[in-house]
């Protein structure tokens, strides 16, 4: 099974999406979640199987197959994220959970304020509880990839799910302004490759929805836009490859991009940004 998705996964990053669904096809033919997935994670620390599956749910959604996007998702939320959270719950690894639910999350926010509640909820009850217990806080998985994605995501999904203010929106816009937010090169890599987002991009689109909530008279509406654009740019940066290092290319040798969902993604997201600044100039 690990060889079928770091294949499919591969084909996927370098858009051989047909060939991709193929190889998901023949692994869940042999993939039971209640049988394998407590397996899989005492074997390997994560669950690949499942991680993409719900992978797959993003390709769909990104070719524009919206109906198998969202029965995918069910049959994620339905019987693989119920597998998977007795095993990462139970130790405290919550990078599992992210690897399977993220992906899920993306593509019910873009359906809108109702589904916007659900991906909330699922993110509350698997993600944040675990976390607010307080267990295994000292891995690196958590340090690196967990414990950054979770002020950004709770605030982009309170953002969905509701519109105007919301309680903690003054912590929020201080805490996105004052330019102590931060990620290391490595986890951004991990985001990208495995989640299909940038960090960066995730922020951008924080700073977007919160700058949609201000009046156009306050100052930090327009401060807000400015730090988006900012880190948008910083995110196409990294997608594209300009990095330094081998392991933080996202292209082929060739020079093909390797991560066309991340970046179209983030693309989108600058030009909500600039539509947004133009609008209100």
């Amino acid at each position: 099974c690990r060889a079928i998705v770091m294949k499919a996964q591969y084909l996927a990053r370098a858009q051989d999406f047909d060939a991709a669904f193929d190889l998901v096809d023949k692994m869940e033919s042999i993939y039971d979640p209640s049988l394998h997935s407590s397996v899989l994670m005492q074997e390997y620390g994560t669950d690949h199987c499942a991680t993409v599956t719900a992978g797959s749910a993003v390709w769909y959604y990104h070719l524009g197959r919206k109906e198998e996007a969202l029965a995918t998702c069910e049959h994620v939320i339905e019987r693989i994220l119920p597998e998977v959270a007795k095993t990462n719950i139970d130790n405290g690894n919550l990078l599992g959970l992210n690897y399977v639910l993220v992906p899920v999350i993306h593509v019910l926010r873009a359906q809108g304020q109702s589904d916007s509640i659900r991906a909330k909820k699922l993110y509350d009850d698997y993600v944040i509880q675990p976390y607010n217990s307080g267990r295994k806080r000292d891995s690196a998985s958590f340090r690196l990839v967990v414990k950054p994605l979770i002020r950004p995501m709770t605030i982009l999904l309170t953002c969905c799910s509701s519109p105007g203010k919301y309680d903690e929106i003054e912590d929020d816009i201080t805490w996105v302004l004052s330019g102590e937010v931060q990620v290391l090169d490595v986890t951004d890599t991990v985001l990208a490759n495995s989640l299909y987002l940038s960090f960066h991009s995730l922020m951008a689109e924080v700073c977007l929805h919160l700058a949609k909530r201000l009046d156009t008279s306050d100052e930090r509406q327009s401060a807000l836009v400015k730090e988006g654009l900012r880190l948008s740019g910083l995110a196409e940066a990294k997608i594209k490859n300009r990095g330094n290092r081998e392991r933080e290319k996202v292209q082929d040798k060739g020079g093909n991009m390797m991560n066309v969902i991340a970046f179209e993604s983030n693309a989108r997201i600058y030009s909500e940004l600039c539509n947004f600044n133009d609008s209100n100039v």
